[in-house]
């Protein structure tokens, strides 16, 4: 689960700083991995991020007048999203000791996966 690319994700990646505004202090923005999944790569995920990841939270947005709502389950998130009745799914989960953000937005056939490293803030 190393990287999207395994789910037959046509990725790419993206990282920027901007200027603060601030003593030209640059503040590092998240690095993104983002692509197009089809329906076999989305089954793949959620398969790996079953065995291989420690779930954290994962949210379901239904419509676009409603607000995300927890959901217990991968199994729910998954046929939700492929069933086609959530608008997007994120998944907050720890693996290899650090903590990643996947966001799913249903773009039948698939669904478009947004990734990131969860940001670490300085105490």
């Amino acid at each position: 689960m190393a990287s999207p690319r395994r789910h037959g994700v046509a990725v790419s990646d993206e990282a920027e700083s901007i200027g603060s505004g601030v003593d030209d202090e640059e503040i590092k923005l998240a690095e993104l991995h983002q692509g197009h999944m089809d329906p076999m790569g989305v089954e793949s995920l959620f398969r790996d991020l079953e065995a291989c990841t420690e779930i954290v939270e994962i949210s379901i947005k239904g419509g676009a007048l409603h607000r995300a709502k927890a959901t217990p389950s991968l199994e729910q998130a998954r046929n939700g999203l492929l069933g086609g009745r959530v608008r997007g799914v994120q998944i907050r989960y720890i693996f290899e000791g650090q903590e990643w953000w996947d966001t799913l937005i249903a773009q039948p056939p698939g669904a478009r996966l947004v990734r990131m490293k969860a940001p670490v803030f300085p105490a």
